[in-house]
């Protein structure tokens, strides 16, 4: 082997995340899964509220509509957190009936917890303490906005705590969007796991 390259056995165990504590890892993982789960909730909201309307009697008709329904939820289902939240939008406004204020306040609440998750998801985790962290995370340029952003937040457990209740409300939210409208909401019929 080249002294020049790294000797892997000799590496503590779990590098590159050694330095932080496994309460850290977990507050990180759980406030980056509850994003991954808003995301989720999203598709199926939006399942939902494009699926609500009276379909065509016209068997023509009827296939086009399910062909453009389909190519919609083909899109949704690869769209990023933003993406997502704007396609939220649009399907409560063409629904008729969902609380279009309501909702756009909500799409704009998510859109700006997307800078967070798109930071905590994406980051090189910089050691501070055993219990709290400097992310290393440029924005990339985006939604108009001409120059690179830096993410300067000193994250500890507090604060990842904050972002998973903080994500948790978000879908719950989203879920209720759907549930007020009389609406079963996809995937918590009956005998779905609640807990």
């Amino acid at each position: 082997m080249s002294s020049l390259m790294i000797d892997q056995d000799r590496l503590p165990a779990a590098w590159p995340t050694h330095r932080q504590s496994e309460a850290f890892w977990s507050a990180l993982g759980r406030a980056v899964a509850s994003f991954g789960f808003l995301e989720w909730t999203l598709r199926r909201a939006i399942f939902a509220l494009t699926g609500d309307h009276l379909v065509p009697t016209d068997e023509d008709e009827l296939r086009q509509a399910m062909t453009e329904w389909n190519d919609r939820l083909t899109k949704v289902s690869t769209s990023t957190i933003v993406t997502l939240a704007n396609a939220f939008e649009t399907a409560a406004q063409q629904h008729g009936r969902a609380d279009v204020a309501y909702v756009s306040e909500l799409a704009r609440d998510i859109r700006e917890a997307a800078d967070v998750r798109n930071a905590i998801c994406h980051a090189s985790w910089n050691p501070i303490t055993s219990e709290s962290a400097q992310p290393l995370y440029i924005a990339a340029v985006v939604r108009g906005i001409k120059e690179p952003s830096v993410f300067e937040t000193s994250v500890n457990l507090a604060w990842l705590d904050q972002v998973q209740r903080h994500a948790a409300a978000l879908t719950c939210s989203t879920m209720d969007v759907v549930t007020t409208l009389g609406l079963a909401f996809p995937g918590a019929g009956a005998g779905a796991n609640r807990d």
